[in-house]
Parts: C-alpha cells; sequence; structure tokens
C-alpha cells in the first residue's frame, strides 16, 4: 500500500495527543504511577517481547527514509531543545534561583548580547542611570545608599570577594544541574540527590566552623571555604564521559566544606569596623552585590558553556570526517545494529556534541577552580577579624 501524506496529516491531532498530555503532566507533577494502572505495567520480559512485535511490522521505505532524515536534524534545532530541556521548575529549585527570574535570564543571550541594538541602548541607558546615582548618592546628606561604607577596606575588599566567590558558586550550581540533565541524561531527581550531600555536609559542620569563627581569624576560616571551592571545582574539570554517580557527588561534599564556611567568615570580615548603627545599611548594601554578581554570573555561564561548546564541536568534527578510519568503525558497527548509514552518522554527531558540552563544562570548573584559590589572596589583604559569637 503507497504512503498517503494527506492520510498521515489527517490524523496529526491524535498522535500529537499523547506529548501534550505528558507535558502538562510534568508540569503539573503529576507521577506515572499516579494514573498507570499496575495492570498494564510490563515486566522486562514483556518489554522484549514488545520490542520484537514492533521491529517485526513493516514501514514504508519512504517514511523510513523520512524518519532517518529527521534524526539527522536533532543538532541544528539543539538551542531550541536545550532551552526548553534546562528551563523547567526542577532544574530552577536544584540551583536555588527562581523559576520566573530563570526564564529571564536569556534574553541578552538569545540576542546575541553587544550584538543586538536594543541590548546596546538598554547597556547605554544602565551606564548613564547608575552614573547619575552614584553621584546623587556621593553628593546627598542623607543618603539612602551609604557608599561611604566603601571607605573602609575591609567592607570594599569584603564585598567584592563575597561577590565574586558567590558569582563563582552560583555559576557552577547553576551549571552542575544543568548539564546532569542536558546531556549526561539524569533526571531533576538524581541531579538532586547528586547535589544533596553538599547541604548534608553544610549543616553538619555549621556548628564547628562556627565555633573556628569565635577562636581563630576570620581570614583563614574564608581561605578555607574558598580552598574548599577550588579544590570543589577542579575535581569537577576532571569529569569523564564515563563518570559515575560517587565520581559526580565527591566534588559536592568537598563544596559542603565551604559552604558551611564561607558565608559566616566573609560577613564577619566585610562588617568589622563598620559602625553598629550602619550594619543593617552594610548588610543590605553586600548582599545586594552578591545577588547582582550571582544574576550575572547565570547569564554568563550559560553564554560561556554554549560558546565554548561550539568551539569544541568544531575541533571535534575536524578529526570525524568521511575519511576517518575510526569514524567508517564505527558506523560499520552501527550498522550491524540496524542502523542506516545517515542514522549512524546522526549518532556519532550526538556524541560528539555531548563530548563538546562535557569539555565546555570542564573548561568552566577549571576556571572557577583557580579564580577561587586567587580569591584567597584577596581576603589577606583585609584586616584580622574574628566574631564577638
Amino acid at each position: 500500500m503507497p504512503w498517503d501524506p494527506a492520510q498521515y496529516l489527517k490524523f496529526a491531532g491524535h498522535r500529537l495527543r499523547p506529548a501534550l498530555d505528558l507535558l502538562n503532566r510534568i508540569e503539573t507533577g503529576v507521577k506515572p504511577e499516579e494514573i498507570v494502572p499496575p495492570q498494564i505495567i510490563f515486566t522486562p520480559d514483556q518489554w522484549d517481547q514488545l520490542h520484537r512485535q514492533i521491529l517485526a511490522v513493516r514501514v514504508a521505505p519512504e517514511i523510513l527514509r523520512r524518519l532517518e532524515f529527521f534524526a539527522s536534524q536533532f543538532e541544528y534545532c539543539k538551542q531550541a531543545a536545550w532551552q526548553l530541556e534546562y528551563k523547567t521548575k526542577d532544574t530552577a529549585k536544584l540551583s536555588g534561583i527562581d523559576w520566573a527570574h530563570l526564564a529571564s535570564l536569556d534574553t541578552g543571550k538569545d540576542a546575541d548580547w553587544f550584538q543586538s541594538t536594543q541590548i546596546v541602548i538598554l547597556a547605554i541607558v544602565t551606564a548613564i542611570g547608575f552614573a547619575a546615582f552614584l553621584i546623587w548618592e556621593l553628593t546627598a546628606k542623607n543618603p539612602i545608599v551609604d557608599l561611604s561604607l566603601f571607605k573602609s577596606r575591609n567592607f570594599a575588599l569584603g564585598t567584592l570577594a563575597f561577590c565574586l566567590g558567590y558569582a563563582v558558586f552560583f555559576a557552577n550550581n547553576l551549571l552542575m544541574p544543568l548539564w546532569l540533565q542536558t546531556q549526561v541524561g539524569y533526571t531533576a531527581t538524581w541531579a538532586g540527590l547528586v547535589a544533596a550531600p553538599a547541604g548534608v555536609v553544610a549543616v553538619l559542620l555549621t556548628p564547628l566552623a562556627t565555633k573556628l569563627m569565635a577562636k581563630y581569624d576570620a581570614r583563614i576560616v574564608a581561605s578555607l571555604a574558598f580552598v574548599a571551592f577550588g579544590v570543589s571545582f577542579l575535581m569537577r574539570a576532571r569529569f569523564t564521559n564515563t563518570a559515575s554517580f560517587l565520581d559526580f557527588v565527591l566534588p559536592l561534599l568537598v563544596q559542603g566544606i565551604a559552604l558551611a564556611t564561607y558565608f559566616l567568615a566573609m560577613i564577619t570580615i566585610l562588617l568589622d569596623g563598620v559602625p553598629p548603627q550602619k550594619i543593617p545599611l552594610a548588610s543590605g548594601l553586600s548582599n545586594f552585590a552578591r545577588i547582582t554578581g550571582g544574576g550575572f554570573a547565570a547569564s554568563i555561564v550559560t553564554t560561556f558553556w554554549d560558546r565554548r561548546e561550539a568551539l569544541h564541536q568544531s575541533r571535534l568534527a575536524d578529526h570525524t570526517t568521511i575519511f576517518s578510519p575510526g569514524l567508517a568503525d564505527v558506523v560499520k558497527d552501527l550498522h550491524s545494529f540496524g542502523f542506516s548509514t545517515l542514522a549512524g552518522q546522526a549518532s556519532v554527531t550526538r556524541t560528539i556534541v555531548n563530548q563538546a558540552y562535557l569539555l565546555a563544562a570542564e573548561d568552566i570548573f577549571w576556571v572557577s577552580g583557580w579564580l577561587c584559590l586567587l580569591m584567597v589572596g584577596m581576603v589577606w589583604l583585609c584586616r584580622r577579624s574574628v566574631s564577638s559569637g
């Protein structure tokens, strides 16, 4: 029987309905086991039998060619698919970021940042507005934001280190579950289990960190935090495409040490020497700078990740051509599993993209690790600070 496109399109709505229902259930948090009767949950043997029966169904060659072509085009749609996949509420929760805020973070990247006239105009307006704000606050008799706080060396350098450290931490905290779910194939639950040990370690060590702060120089504790952050990020820079769940968890355990000490130490340093009546203003200003740094980091890290991926993919593709013996061998092996030449090449392309995203993530982890180690020096430019308890 010849394939009739008109007949095929006639039932397009019926074929699309299950996918739309599934997306709706994902958004509303409905679990499959809540709606699937146990009588129709198949055993592994039944799945194997169904698989054999599906493979036995004859499919018109025209449809097979179209399916192969469609599969080979997946990579051209990766930008849209990537945004749809990582912009989920589960990933947002794992990153500790508000869903509405996350949805707006890619506006700059989508418009190619300063290649967009709109963004250039907005940047100029922002710069002028910020300059006017500085002039106003510096000359006002009773400023809303007391910028004179930055005359204190501890507050200025402490706030800068606090802001940069949090930006690096936030960027990596966003990247890790994003990479696990979009490239490694982890579900939101498993990505959450990878991140959970960091919180457990932080909770267990916080009482100890509090006691250390009362006895030792806060700069020592802050240095410990930055070193722990740096070690954690450099450990992630050694990930491979065969990394196990434990390999992902170990760096997060080290990060838990940093979380237990970082915030306490940095707040102690930057508030040291601030008059008691100005502590609320100083605390609010430093937190504003920290949150702003985190917002910039979230936008920068996703853009940097995409662009580094494109670079690595280009380099990997240079070594994967029709003249490469390795590619020919892989495609030949895929043929033995029922893949056509086109489908085999599409599978290889997907592997290259996964590897490129891994290399791009490792670049970010490597840079983040060394930035944290360098910030130890910034901490020691501040004066000695000890918590009063």
